[in-house]
C-alpha cells in the first residue's frame, strides 16, 4: 500500500480529515527535498570524520606540547629559585659581616632575620632591604649573635657555686670549683 493510498482511506474517515489535511502537507514537503543535496551532504560525512580525527591528533599533540611546556615552567622557576637564594645569602652574608654578627652565626642570624621585606631583583642581580635596621632588629632581639664582646658581657654576668663533690669518693670539692653558666645561676639560686 502506497502513503497516499493511505492517506485517502484516512480521509475517508470523518474525524480524521484534519489529520489527513496535514499529512498531505507534511508528503508535499518531503516531496519538495532535494535528495541531490541530501545525498551531496552525507558524501561528505567520510571526509568530516577524517578531519574531526585530524583535528583530534592535533588537539593531544598540542596537549603533550603544553605538559612539556610546563615541566619547562618549574625548571625556570627551581633555577630562578636557587639563584634568588644564592643572592640573598651572599648579600646577607656581606651584610652580616659588616653588622657585626660571629661569623659562626651567621646561618642562625639569617633564619632568625625578619626577611620579609628584602626584595631580589634577578635580573639585576641586586637584592634590597638588607640593612642597619635589619641587623639592629636582630642585636635587639638576639644579642648573643654578635660578636665575641656579647660573649664577654654574657660570662660576667654568670654566676658560679663551689663544685659539688663527687657522689662516690664522699671527698670534698676543691674549694676554688665552680660550676659555670645556667646550672651554676640555678643551684645558686636552689642553695645547693
Amino acid at each position: 500500500m502506497k502513503l497516499s493510498e493511505l492517506i485517502a482511506k484516512v480521509e475517508a474517515v470523518e474525524p480524521a480529515k484534519a489529520l489527513a489535511g496535514e499529512l498531505r502537507t507534511a508528503l508535499a514537503a518531503v516531496a519538495e527535498l532535494d535528495t541531490a543535496e541530501i545525498v551531496s551532504r552525507a558524501e561528505k560525512f567520510p571526509a568530516l570524520e577524517k578531519q574531526v580525527g585530524e583535528l583530534s591528533a592535533d588537539v593531544k599533540k598540542l596537549g603533550d606540547e603544553a605538559k612539556g611546556a610546563a615541566g619547562l615552567k618549574e625548571k625556570v622557576a627551581a633555577f630562578e629559585g636557587e639563584k634568588r637564594e644564592g643572592l640573598l645569602a651572599k648579600a646577607f652574608e656581606a651584610a652580616a659581616k659588616e653588622a657585626g654578627v660571629n661569623p659562626k652565626a651567621v646561618a642562625s642570624a639569617r633564619k632568625l632575620a625578619d626577611l620579609a621585606k628584602v626584595t631580589v631583583d634577578l635580573a639585576a642581580g641586586k637584592v634590597e632591604g638588607i640593612g642597619k635596621e635589619l641587623f639592629e632588629s636582630l642585636k635587639k632581639d638576639h644579642p648573643v649573635l654578635f660578636g665575641e664582646a656579647a660573649k664577654a658581657e654574657d660570662s660576667a654576668n654568670i654566676q658560679t657555686i663551689p663544685a659539688l663533690a663527687a657522689a662516690a669518693s664522699g671527698a670534698a670539692g676543691a674549694a676554688k670549683a665552680e660550676i659555670p653558666g645556667a646550672v651554676g645561676k640555678f643551684l645558686a639560686a636552689a642553695r645547693l
